[in-house]
């Protein structure tokens, strides 16, 4: 399945390198893992965004308060910077 769907939507879309960003959220970042092992050749960067920070403590919520927190979702921005749709 994957490998015809990313070969799909790099013919349907500009994709900067030919190679995309993958993320994922709790679970979704074990899918994204994993698609992106099976798959390396398609993708140039992997996040994955835990779903439970264990053992939080006040310190770390703080690392991710304010210009943390944006400093990560701002990847998901600039990653989407490189697919456009065709004219």
């Amino acid at each position: 399945m994957f490998p015809k769907f990313i070969t799909e939507l790099l013919g349907d879309f500009k994709v900067d390198g030919g190679k995309f960003h993958i993320a994922g959220m709790s679970n979704g970042s074990l899918s994204a893992f994993l698609i992106a092992s099976l798959y390396p050749r398609y993708f140039q960067s992997l996040t994955g965004f835990p779903g439970l920070l264990n053992d939080a403590t006040a310190a770390k919520l703080k690392a991710l308060a304010g210009d943390g927190a944006a400093r990560l979702f701002n990847q998901f921005d600039e990653a989407s910077h490189g697919c456009h749709a065709p004219n």
